[in-house]
This record gives structure tokens, C-alpha cells and sequence, in this order.
């Protein structure tokens, strides 16, 4: 599932389980007209470069972090995280309901990934009515 299908775009950076892409031609200048708070923000390198780019370009940023999904929409970016993605891409009918448990599970399993596993429950009960399992 092409994410630019998802969301139809052609400008996306991906920051999301562990992944960075940056689509920039020179990443030197992001910053150039952020402002000294992106600079001084409290994130990582490649979340400020994220959200700098983000805003460039006025692109969805796809970020799972808390704290740098916290700071890009106080910028009035749109963001989604993993998540997010996942459901929005069940309920366009681009992934089925087997393939958006096995992926919640997958998430849910890994020791690499911060999400808290009873939130992967909690949505699917929400997205479908009842227990998941």
C-alpha cells in the first residue's frame, strides 16, 4: 500500500518505526526561515529535520514520537502516526480487517517498538465494536 495512494500526495516524510526519509534536495538549508524555537525545540536531529520539512512543504508528517507529534501540531502541521495510517488505510478499503490485526499485532509484539500493547487493543475494540481477538 503506497502511502502517496493514501493520502495523495507527492510530498511525505515518513518518520515512523524507526524510519526516516527525507525528501529534500539540500537538508542544509531546512531549518533556513523555521525559527529559533524548531532549533532549540527539545527533539532529536531528525525530528526537527522532520518537522522543518514538513512545514516547507505544508506535507503531512507521518511521525509515531510523542513529543516531536506534540510540537509539529502546535506548528499546525497534520500528523498521523502508524496507526493512524493503518486505519485510515482499513477504513479506504486498502488493507482488510485480517490484514490491520495482523499488522496491530506485529506492533504489539515487538521489544524495539514504544507503543504500549492494550493501546493496540483498545483501538481495535474500537474500530470494531468488540473484543479483538
Amino acid at each position: 500500500m503506497p502511502i502517496t495512494q493514501l493520502y495523495g500526495v507527492t510530498h511525505l516524510l515518513v518518520q515512523t518505526l524507526h524510519t526516516l526519509i527525507v525528501i529534500a534536495s539540500n537538508p542544509a538549508t531546512l531549518f533556513d526561515g523555521q525559527g529559533a524555537d524548531l532549533k532549540a525545540a527539545n527533539l532529536d536531529r531528525g525530528r526537527k529535520e522532520s518537522i522543518a520539512l514538513a512545514l516547507s512543504k505544508n506535507a503531512l508528517l507521518l511521525m509515531d514520537e510523542e513529543r516531536g507529534r506534540n510540537y509539529a501540531r502546535q506548528k499546525n502541521l497534520q500528523v498521523r502516526g502508524s496507526f493512524g495510517i493503518l486505519i485510515e488505510a482499513y477504513a479506504r478499503k486498502l488493507i482488510s480487517e485480517d490484514q490491520l490485526r495482523f499488522y496491530f499485532q506485529q506492533i504489539s509484539e515487538r521489544k524495539d517498538i514504544w507503543i504500549n500493547p492494550d493501546l493496540c487493543v483498545r483501538l481495535l475494540e474500537k474500530i470494531f465494536g468488540h473484543d479483538p481477538s
